[in-house]
């Protein structure tokens, strides 16, 4: 797959097309980071891999009972928040709870948005289900962006983050710099998806 990407990159070079050199040399420089686990957390350990003008988006949804579904997007970019990049939608799926669909939904509507950055990482919150469900949301629309899942425990703490082909980042133990990037922009989807949730609710 990298060495694929490699070949598309110099051959929209050659041919001037920088913009999607661009973005292919950006997500190359995402995949070599997150592919080998032991590596990233290797690197961020001796402060080699930098994590400014990395953007994250990260995606959560909320209801009550199925009711009032909405989903949301957050973006930690350069370390930090970036509230005016954050999107609300109110999910048009309504045959009863089902997150993973409504995930899905949201992910092909933002994928419209050609006008917005694309992300050097796609978050979800959830397990297996939820990244795969992205994942093929992301194949479809020729997206080859990595993903993770959060993972929580039974107090809807982070627990685990998936990485590809199910590895783990880090299980329990003190976070790196890129994990608690990642925490951080999971924890902004949670709170914002609850936040519109209780807004929608008190106009009913």
């Amino acid at each position: 797959m990298i060495k694929n990407l490699g070949k598309q990159m110099k051959d929209f070079a050659k041919a001037r097309e920088f913009e999607k050199a661009q973005k292919i040399k950006k997500t190359l420089f995402t995949l070599s980071h997150i592919q080998d686990i032991s590596l990233i957390k290797d690197q961020v350990s001796k402060g080699a891999f930098d994590t400014k003008n990395f953007r994250i988006e990260s995606y959560d949804v909320a209801h009550l009972s199925g009711t009032n579904m909405v989903g949301v997007m957050t973006v930690v970019e350069n370390r930090e928040v970036k509230k005016s990049d954050y999107r609300k939608f109110k999910i048009k799926y309504n045959s009863g709870v089902n997150d993973i669909k409504a995930l899905s939904e949201i992910l092909t509507r933002r994928l419209v948005h050609k006008e917005w950055p694309m992300p050097n990482l796609f978050v979800v919150d959830g397990g297996l289900a939820q990244k795969r469900a992205i994942e093929k949301v992301l194949r479809e629309n020729g997206v080859q962006t990595p993903t993770v899942s959060v993972v929580k425990n039974e107090r809807h703490k982070p627990k685990e983050i998936l990485a590809d082909r199910g590895a783990l980042l880090t299980k329990g133990k003190k976070w790196s710099q890129l994990e608690r990037e990642i925490l951080l922009s999971n924890s902004e989807a949670h709170r914002f998806a609850l936040s519109f949730h209780k807004q929608l609710r008190r106009k009913f």
